[in-house]
């Protein structure tokens, strides 16, 4: 109801998540344990709790020896756009397309279809630190990022001051403009559109007809 206060607890332990997974059409597998609290009455829904996960693997993409994360969220009246959260998160020995990181660890929380990160990144050699704001329009496929800090051993790398980076996204290409990033003596930009997913794939094939013709000729 509107009105009253719930105080709801439970402690769940999934040994295998492939079926839940497969119940939401997700590629997971790995064992979790999930401990939560909602609170409120459903006209200011909150939620906080704890995630600890083992082994665990989304598709090939994302995999982690051991991953746990605290998070808070407010879900007013129910309604997904008012909803707010905030999540602290780390994990061990994770691959992430074929990367192996030590230890990945990341802060973030969203608000009013703004998201904001703070995260690390260690390697044996080496850490990089990522901080910024990420602006997710809900009716298309845009990103503006418009803070960025990068750190990489003892250099440092940020956004152009005052300036806004832009990524545009489909499932065949991805369109970047406007990223500069300040690093001294250097200045990095990146501008233009670049396949991916499948696509990437038709555009490999074609340059390797082109090269072969070209070998043939």
């Amino acid at each position: 109801g509107d009105t009253g206060q719930s105080n709801l607890q439970y402690d769940i332990a999934v040994t295998d998540l492939a079926p839940v997974g497969q119940r939401f059409d997700e590629p997971l597998t790995g064992a979790a344990h999930i401990v939560r609290q909602a609170t409120g009455p459903g006209s200011q829904l909150a939620f906080k709790g704890t995630i600890d996960a083992n082994r665990f693997a989304y598709s090939t993409t994302v995999d982690a020896l051991s991953a746990k994360a605290t998070y808070s969220a407010t879900l007013p009246n129910m309604d997904p756009a008012q909803a707010t959260f905030q999540a602290d998160a780390t994990a061990t020995f994770v691959t992430i397309a074929g990367t192996n990181l030590p230890r990945v660890s990341a802060k973030t929380s969203y608000a009013n279809h703004e998201l904001t990160f703070d995260t690390t990144l260690e390697e044996d050699t080496r850490s990089l630190a990522a901080g910024g704001r990420v602006l997710i329009h809900p009716d298309h496929n845009d990103i503006h990022l418009q803070a960025l800090n990068l750190k990489v051993g003892q250099t440092v790398g940020t956004l152009a001051p005052g300036s806004e980076a832009t990524a545009g996204y489909t499932p065949t290409s991805l369109t970047v403009d406007n990223f500069v990033l300040e690093r001294r003596p250097e200045r990095p930009t990146a501008e233009g559109t670049a396949a991916i997913g499948e696509a990437s794939g038709a555009v490999a094939d074609g340059r390797n007809q082109q090269a072969l013709g070209k070998a043939h000729g």
